[in-house]
């Protein structure tokens, strides 16, 4: 970022499939004073070009021949935002094994990872910083989990 000497205070909040198939990552970035925060909301205009890294050590990454384990995620406020692509990661793994109709768990389909059971625990101090509550609410039930979609983004 131009003249900004500090970074970071934003998160990937999209799948890495989101990458792959269109180029293209989503970040949750919360209004603050912090430089970069601020820099993205009052600054960034279409078409910039920003240089990203990799940090922290939220990642969910299983190989196609792993065995399904059970997810516990746990968030508060904008906590969210890695967890939130590792929901949508999980709802891509889904689609893509509905989509070759294979099961890992009987060993016919070692392609695609399967998830065990996910649970996610989320707070925040008030309902506004919930902030993909209601897409989370809608496409993460167990009838949708395998349908792909953008988020309609705050």
């Amino acid at each position: 970022m131009p003249n900004v000497e500090k970074v970071g205070g934003f998160s990937m909040c999209s799948s890495p499939q989101r990458l792959v198939d269109d180029g293209l990552l989503d970040l949750a970035v919360k209004r603050s004073d912090h430089p970069p925060a601020l820099w993205v909301h009052t600054k960034c205009k279409e078409g910039v070009e920003v240089n990203i890294r990799s940090g922290g050590d939220t990642f969910y990454d299983p190989k196609p021949t792993d065995p399904s384990t059970d997810l516990l995620l746990i968030a508060g406020g904008i906590g969210i935002n890695p967890l939130y692509s590792i929901l949508c990661h999980v709802r891509d793994l889904l689609q893509m094994k509905e989509e070759r109709k294979g099961d890992n768990s009987t060993g016919t389909d070692n392609s695609v990872y399967i998830p065990g059971n996910i649970h996610l625990l989320y707070s925040a101090s008030s309902e506004e910083e919930l902030i993909f509550q209601c897409y989370i609410t809608v496409n993460m039930d167990t009838g949708t989990a395998g349908k792909r979609s953008r988020p309609n983004m705050p």
